[in-house]
């Protein structure tokens, strides 16, 4: 029974435990799925996030940024790996840091009631500020969710908008004009301006803003001109004008003007106008006056020696003087009646026309103004003429003013042709040509000064101060004070510094002027002055190759002298030995190098290249040109460089070159100059090597065939060398002459050449 009743036990129990795996298996199913959701509701929330279209950002405790989307991304202008881990205030322009310092801590705190919803000013990754408005919502674990809208495009509208409003208010309310708007029963919508000034009244004097007390208080003569008027508003007229009188207050009649549009309701009907009115009871005295001295003047006008003419506002001549009648050629019968037009030539109508519509539209100012009439005879003569309005016989006329210019345009013709002149020869002179005050302010240049110091003419002109130009201040000083003291200076001779550092050596002329005005003219030298040098380049290296037949002492002389002559800042000379090149003199190079670069094959690094093909190399910036070698830019640091052949009778002996730690440094006739020194080494290496090679096979001709190798040899390489820097400079037609030159010198250099080594005198 026992073992019955314990099997029936295990049985159950048996039951159970597949019950319970059945359950432990369907509750991981279920957690499965659960963890699926929630993946599959992260991947939703976290694009939700990222491609939501405001910034949003989450805040940890400490005030980092943990999480940031795009668009916080680009309204900050960091990327979003720069912005992680980052405390929130970085992007939070300084005059708000505090403030949301202390939103952050009472929120985390739970002291005091942060707003949820706020504006501030977003710093930029480019010091740019954007305004953004700014919701929080707080999340689990004292973290918060900040989303950012920018606001600066609608703050700035904002700001126009009062600005704009502003603007309006304080142009109504201190109009010295009444601006009012009304219904078709003058009932008042809207008054502001100087109603009490124009009227006498004030708004309390007006009983529910009852306008007819005021501005239609007229006498009765006027009252069909009001109704007129408002009759073509109601009509849907725009702009109309018009002029009446009102009664003031204090029983005093006034003259206004009108300015009448239509107001329209919802569905296009007019239901009212809106107005300006001005007095213009001051104007009216005035043209009343006018009128009185017509008489007074018309004897003037007749006697006046300019064409004087009265017409209407539709262009019919109504009065002419005497002087007008004899200049025309027609009689005063011919011109009365006719419009103005009809004396004018055809392309001045239209002109006329716009005027006249001006007039119309009543406009009333002065114009001033150039055209043609022509004569009986048919001869067009020109006239400047001053158009002014003119009360005539109680209706509004023109009064012209005309007068003949015909010998004021021959003279602005002739200025204008000599100005012409003046102005071509300035702007095409290859000399500079400028104009400035005492302390230096520009006030004009010729292209030719531009150039020189490599700006455009716009650029120079914006230079505050041309002493800023000179190497050395103090000879701005010495020149002017020497321009005061004598009051012109010529030949001056002065170094500037040219927009990409380089030196610009010129000589200057100059006067002062009474106005203290210094107008000068500015001639560059510098090409002469760099010509000059590199011919005593050419000079000292050779003088210091005279009489030298140490291989050593010729590369340390040469390439020193090379290096002082052309500004550069080091070189280095290599010798060609079978497939090398091998390192024999450098100056101003560092240990680095001389230790890296003792042998080097031909055919690899500048001086490699060089010696492979014959042909020069010109590096204007090294980071750029990929020829450099980048482990000696860095070593030497240098920017510029020029690497030349050695050749002798047209075998390449070795190279030579030089380099600068200053970008453009060096130019193609500083090959040339550099090519002519390798020329002159090399005949001396080779005079120095014959000098060495003699002294082995010849010891008893060693002294004669040395210095006859010296004294022959180097002469003949000095004049080559000039020869070879002169058929480059000298015109076409030159070169072959001196080439014939050189080709001598060639044939001597042989006949030496065999006179030292064999001792016989042949080519």
């Amino acid at each position: 029974m026992k073992e019955k009743s314990l099997e029936r036990k295990i049985k159950k129990l048996e039951e159970e435990n597949m019950g319970l795996k059945r359950k432990l298996e369907e509750d991981r199913l279920a957690m499965l799925n659960i963890i699926e959701d929630l993946r599959e509701s992260e991947e939703r929330y976290k694009k939700l996030f990222e491609q939501s279209p405001i910034a949003i950002t989450v805040i940890e405790e400490d005030g980092t940024v943990s999480m940031a989307n795009e668009n916080f991304a680009k309204l900050t202008g960091y990327s979003l790996d720069e912005m992680i881990g980052q405390h929130f205030t970085k992007f939070v322009a300084e005059e708000d840091r505090e403030r949301m310092m202390k939103y952050h801590e009472e929120r985390i705190t739970g002291k005091g009631k942060p707003p949820t919803r706020y504006e501030y000013k977003c710093l930029r990754k480019d010091g740019e500020m954007r305004d953004v408005e700014l919701s929080i919502i707080k999340l689990p674990g004292n973290r918060t969710l900040s989303c950012k809208i920018d606001i600066t495009e609608r703050k700035k509208m904002e700001e126009e908008l009062r600005k704009s409003e502003e603007k309006y208010r304080l142009v109504t309310e201190n109009s010295q004009d009444i601006i009012y708007a009304i219904n078709k029963n003058y009932e008042l919508l809207f008054v502001t301006g100087d109603i009490e000034g124009i009227t006498g009244y004030t708004l309390k004097d007006l009983p529910d803003g009852d306008l007819k007390k005021a501005i239609f208080a007229v006498p009765p003569e006027d009252i069909k001109v009001i109704g007129e008027l408002s009759e073509r508003v109601w009509k849907g007229e725009k702009n109309v004008k018009g002029e009446f009188r009102i009664i003031r207050k204090d029983g005093k009649v006034r003259w206004v003007e009108v300015s009448l549009s239509p107001l329209y309701d919802e569905k296009g009907k007019v239901y009212g106008n809106q107005g300006i009115l001005r007095d213009i009871t001051e104007r009216k005295k005035l043209e009343e006056e006018l009128r009185k001295s017509e008489e007074k003047y018309r004897t003037l006008a007749e006697s006046a020696e300019e064409i004087i003419v009265i017409h209407d506002t539709e262009g019919r001549i109504i009065y002419v003087n005497e002087y007008g009648v004899r200049r025309s050629g027609y009689s005063k019968k011919e011109i009365l009646g006719r419009r103005v037009e009809e004396f004018v030539p055809e392309e001045y109508h239209k002109e006329i026309e716009e005027r006249r519509k001006k007039r119309r539209d009543g406009e009333r100012s002065v114009v001033k103004f150039e055209m043609e009439f022509v004569a009986k005879n048919g001869k067009r003569v020109p006239v400047e003429v001053i158009a002014s309005p003119l009360i005539w016989e109680k209706e509004v006329h023109i009064l012209l003013i005309a007068r003949d210019i015909t010998e004021k345009i021959k003279l602005i013709k002739q200025l204008k042709e000599s100005e012409e002149k003046y102005r071509t020869l300035v702007e095409n002179a290859v000399e500079g040509i400028y104009r400035t005050t005492i302390d230096g302010k520009i006030l004009e240049v010729n292209p030719a000064v531009a150039k020189m110091f490599g700006y455009s003419q716009e650029e120079f002109s914006r230079i505050k101060n041309v002493g800023s130009t000179y190497r050395n201040p103090e000879k701005r000083k010495e020149f002017i004070e020497k321009l005061k003291k004598e009051g012109e200076v010529k030949n001056y001779k002065i170094e500037y510094i040219r927009k990409n550092g380089k030196i610009l050596i010129a000589t200057e002329s100059a006067r002062l002027t009474k106005d203290g005005i210094i107008e000068g003219t500015i001639h560059d030298v510098t090409e002469e002055r760099e010509y000059e040098k590199k011919i005593e380049a050419i000079a000292k290296v050779s003088n210091s190759l005279v009489g030298k037949i140490n291989l050593d002492e010729i590369y340390e002389k040469s390439l020193r002298q090379i290096v002082k002559a052309l500004g550069a800042d080091g070189g280095v000379i290599f010798e060609v030995k079978k497939k090398y090149l091998y390192l024999k003199k450098t100056y101003g190079i560092s240990k680095e190098y001389r230790r890296k670069y003792r042998k080097i094959p031909i055919g690899y690094h500048l001086v490699g290249k060089v010696a492979k093909s014959g042909k020069p190399i010109l590096i204007k910036e090294s980071e750029k040109d990929k020829r450099a070698t980048p482990s000696v830019i860095e070593s030497e640091e240098y920017h510029s460089a020029i690497v030349v052949p050695i050749i002798f009778e047209g075998k390449i002996i070795g190279s030579m070159g030089i380099i600068s730690k200053k970008s453009n440094y060096f130019s193609h006739k500083d090959i040339e100059v550099l090519r002519s020194i390798a020329n002159q080494v090399a005949t001396a290496i080779n005079a120095a090597k014959m000098h060495h090679k003699m002294i082995k096979t010849l010891e008893r001709e060693r002294e004669f065939k040395l210095r006859a190798a010296h004294y022959f040899f180097n002469p003949i390489a000095i004049a080559k060398g000039f020869l070879d820097l002169a058929i480059e400079e000298v015109p076409e037609k030159q070169k072959k002459r001196l080439k014939a030159v050189n080709h001598a010198i060639g044939r001597v250099e042989k006949v030496v050449k065999n006179v030292t080594q064999r001792g016989e005198i042949y080519e």
